[in-house]
């Protein structure tokens, strides 16, 4: 007999809301950076097209991985 069986976390419970919180910080997070990411991609082709100066992109996005 199962009588020992404990019933699954309601959808209320304080680690559900937890869970989505987090889940919801980490998404926000992940777009933060991909903003930035572009943002700072955006300010050295400002600043190279002033200096008269080429850049590729991609290298610029390596190098940010970098830092």
């Amino acid at each position: 007999m199962l009588t020992d069986c404990h019933s699954p976390p309601s959808s209320d419970s304080p680690s559900h809301f937890a869970f989505i919180l987090s889940i919801q910080f980490a998404l926000a997070a992940i777009k933060t950076g991909i903003i930035a990411l572009a943002e700072g991609v955006a300010v050295r082709r400002s600043f190279a097209q002033y200096k008269n100066y080429h850049i590729d992109d991609n290298k610029e996005i390596i190098a940010l991985a970098f830092e």
